[in-house]
């Protein structure tokens, strides 16, 4: 039945554009994070001078792309530059990431600190490491941060080299490894005019015209009884007509 058929092809196109839709565009947050309840938190040892503070943690999904930290004052305003480092620890050794150079004093106490991280995409099961320092900043001028209790099992804190009660309250983002985030981080070393959205929509239109008309030959191909019946049909097209001076006999005369 033709009109079957019909339903199966809308059908099968309907579910086609949702998935793309789906494996585009949606991205989904990253669970790796340590964010104990408000009860628990409380404001690490002050981090200034040469008090450095370092926490390891592990990211459970690909597509590393940030960390938030919750920083707040000590005794006095912070003053100096706070450098910020994130590495990875691929091998036996850490690899750098992240070297930021920030004016303590320009930060926003009173919001999560983002850490933008160049996207790592294998950063699933990786281990990261995360290092803060005040160098210039006098005791009291420093900062300190928000930390859980002993409840985070992935890392680490330490504190002035030593290590220290609890982990730094943290929540990592990751940029879920979608077809789009893929093609736009792919597509930066193309020429400019392929790196252009017009371009990518090109490549995607003509590819699903070419998917959706081979799914329509597929769908309305002929079944062998229809290609019998029409084969008789034009043989017999094929045939003269009777009584036609090609099917009458030559009578003789008498």
């Amino acid at each position: 039945m033709r009109w079957l058929r019909w339903i199966a092809f809308v059908l099968f196109l309907a579910v086609l554009c949702g998935y793309e839709a789906y494996a585009l565009f949606v991205e989904t947050p990253d669970p790796s994070q340590h964010m104990p309840p408000a009860k628990d938190v409380h404001l690490s040892r002050e981090v200034s001078g040469g008090c450095q503070l370092m926490q390891t943690f592990i990211v459970h999904a690909d597509g590393f792309s940030a960390l938030e930290i919750f920083p707040k004052p000590s005794t006095y305003p912070p003053q100096g530059v706070m450098t910020v480092q994130v590495s990875v620890g691929r091998t036996s050794t850490f690899t750098m990431l992240v070297n930021r150079q920030i004016d303590s004093a320009s930060v926003d106490l009173t919001r999560p600190f983002r850490i933008p991280v160049p996207r790592v995409d294998d950063s699933a099961g990786q281990l990261f490491m995360l290092g803060i320092w005040l160098p210039h900043a006098e005791q009291g001028h420093g900062l300190r941060f928000e930390q859980g209790g002993e409840t985070y099992t992935d890392g680490k804190m330490s504190i002035g080299c030593t290590s220290t009660w609890g982990d730094l309250k943290f929540r990592t983002e990751v940029q879920r490894m979608t077809i789009v985030s893929n093609v736009q981080h792919i597509r930066r070393t193309l020429p400019p005019w392929l790196q252009s959205d017009a371009a990518l929509l090109s490549v995607l239109l003509v590819g699903n015209l070419a998917l959706a008309m081979v799914v329509y030959g597929l769908a309305f191909a002929p079944e062998p009884a229809d290609r019998e019946e029409r084969q008789e049909r034009e043989d017999r097209d094929q045939l003269p007509p009777n009584g036609s001076a090609a099917t009458t006999a030559v009578q003789p005369r008498v």
